[in-house]
């Protein structure tokens, strides 16, 4: 579009000089150079058309790579919950042994010296 504006204007511009007295048309490019001048903003058209489409391709590349780079780090995320998680009741447990051991010992004291009186009677 800008280019298409460009080549408007330039038109204008030309249509002015010719429709200017005594210009003498020295400064009015002629109809090839016009063409010509066409001809490279067509040229730089299609290059920023593929520029453009190239750009695009390698956004969606990006895109793609980010989005498996979050899955992956949810999937090492949920991992990590899940080994906090284990470690929690892992130590839970491991808490309440030892509370139970502790609730215990009397009753292994007890124990052992009951066996301890028996042993020695037989």
């Amino acid at each position: 579009e800008e280019k298409s504006e460009v080549i408007r204007q330039l038109h204008m511009e030309l249509n002015n000089l010719r429709n200017q007295p005594g210009s003498g048309g020295s400064n009015v490019p002629n109809e090839e150079e016009l063409l010509a001048l066409h001809e490279e903003l067509e040229r730089e058209r299609e290059q920023l058309k593929l520029d453009e489409e190239a750009l695009m391709q390698q956004v969606r590349e990006m895109e793609v790579q980010m989005s498996r780079e979050r899955a992956d780090l949810a999937r090492q995320r949920a991992e990590l919950q899940r080994f906090q998680t284990e470690l929690q009741t892992q130590l839970d447990l491991a808490a309440r042994d030892q509370a139970m051991r502790e609730r215990l010992a009397p009753l292994y004291k007890l124990h052992e010296d009951l066996k301890r009186r028996r042993s020695p009677g037989r």
